[in-house]
């Protein structure tokens, strides 16, 4: 096992000895990362304080002013309108139009003419 001197005090910066490899930079700085985060948060929380909020109030046209709300259907009609329990038909549908969108994915990419070029393409560009 290889034995290391200790760092000589001679040099004024942690970065101007020899002595540490590349993963002990890295763990030094990693062991004062969570020191270093109140501070960090602190700094972008006051940040954030210095912008003001944007005035969403001025972006609504006046046609938008002047409609009226939406009205609010009540639950019981919105939940009808939808079945709940998929019934043997509506799996048949939906298997149907599955194996519809299947088939057409199963085709080919590229017509026969892009594909011929992009052949020749690669046959061109290939190295010797």
């Amino acid at each position: 096992m290889i034995q290391r001197e200790p760092p000589s005090a001679s040099p004024s910066c942690f970065f101007a000895t020899n002595d540490y490899n590349q993963s002990s930079l890295f763990l030094a700085f990693e062991s004062a990362l969570p020191l270093r985060l109140p501070y960090l948060f602190a700094t972008f929380f006051a940040l954030m304080s210095c912008s003001s909020a944007p005035d969403i109030g001025a972006q609504v046209s006046e046609i938008d002013r002047a409609a009226k709300f939406p009205s609010l259907l009540p639950l019981s009609s919105l939940i009808a309108a939808y079945p709940t329990v998929a019934t043997p038909s509506t799996q048949l549908v939906g298997t149907a139009a599955l194996k519809a969108r299947a088939a057409a994915l199963r085709g080919p990419v590229l017509d026969p003419i892009s594909r011929q070029k992009l052949l020749a393409a690669i046959e061109r560009h290939r190295p010797l």
